[in-house]
């Protein structure tokens, strides 16, 4: 069966999310992974995090990984304050590069001639900017990007809105422009929040490779010093009491890759940005862009499945949660 091949647009190093994604497309068989782009970034740090995790654990330089936007449309310029657990998550500080220009539009457009779709789990910078340069290449079959609070959350999950959307609320500007030009696949933050990483997970994580290590290790630091995971756990019934995060980039990127349980509608919608320090607005209306949005996942399985694709434990070609 050929495989799916997949361009990743990232801010990895936030939070372990990220990474977690980045682990499902590694050790995923049925995918390929054509190209890596960040953004939200300060001098490279971000890509030279992706390239370390490559070349310790698995593809090295047969993925190209390259930096994108070190700024946001909506003119914010300094990213340092996502960089605070740099050294308790990976272990030690990276160097920052003085000349620095981001080369994510080129590497965006390299891999979808090479039939890639592209997960974007972070701020939309780059997508903006590649949609704008080149205009109609992206829709609902090869953009899937992670944010948008269009339903609110079921009972018993958080009770988050737009301000608790990272990924639109730090380039509001670039959403606006993505969300309401670009027939896309929307993967909404109500959906997300029903997948999660938990303890009991990590101490599965705990007996395999040092990558699975790592990810252990990762979630126990950001349930320590996120200030919102232990609180979320305590205050909502659905939720595990020994939560680590929530899988919002690794649903996003399996549903990228063919994940098949889930539940989606097509709607339209439209997207405002809003003044600087107010939530966007995200509404839908009969008039708008035409778009796809995950609106319910199994939870169980999926939880189950980032587990056994990551450790290897029990991929299957007969499970139907793969391609």
């Amino acid at each position: 069966m050929e495989k799916v091949r997949i361009h990743l647009d990232t801010d990895l190093g936030a939070d372990v999310d990220d990474l977690c994604a980045l682990a499902w497309l590694m050790r995923n068989p049925k995918v390929e992974i054509t190209g890596i782009t960040t953004c939200l970034e300060q001098g490279g740090v971000r890509a030279a995090y992706a390239e370390d995790i490559l070349r310790q654990y698995g593809q090295g330089v047969r993925v190209p990984v390259v930096g994108g936007a070190d700024y946001t449309w909506s003119g914010e310029k300094d990213f340092s304050f996502t960089y605070a657990h740099e050294e308790r998550m990976f272990g030690h500080r990276y160097p920052r590069k003085a000349a620095y220009q981001s080369r994510a539009v080129s590497s965006i457009r390299e891999s979808l001639e090479q039939g890639a779709v592209v997960a974007a789990i972070g701020p939309l910078t780059n997508i903006a900017e590649f949609d704008r340069e080149y205009p109609g290449r992206l829709n609902r079959n090869n953009l899937f990007i992670m944010g948008g609070c269009l339903h609110p959350p079921e009972e018993g999950w958080p009770q988050w809105g737009p301000s608790s959307d990272w990924n639109l609320h730090m380039d509001k500007d670039a959403a606006q422009w993505v969300m309401n030009r670009i027939s896309l696949t929307m993967v909404e933050v109500a959906v997300t929040l029903k997948t999660y990483l938990t303890e009991r997970d990590c101490r599965q994580l705990d007996k395999g490779d040092g990558f699975c290590r790592l990810l252990a290790r990762q979630a126990r630091e950001w349930r320590t010093v996120s200030g919102f995971i232990e609180e979320q756990a305590a205050q909502c019934t659905r939720l595990p009491s020994d939560l680590c995060n929530f899988h919002y980039d690794p649903l996003t990127v399996a549903i990228a890759s063919g994940y098949e349980h889930i539940k989606s509608e097509d709607i339209r919608i439209r997207f405002s940005a809003g003044e600087a320090g107010e939530e966007y607005v995200l509404q839908e209306v009969s008039e708008g862009n035409p778009v796809r949005v995950i609106t319910d996942v199994d939870t169980e399985a999926f939880n189950r499945d980032w587990l056994a694709v990551v450790t290897g434990t029990s991929i299957s070609d007969s499970n139907p949660a793969y391609i």
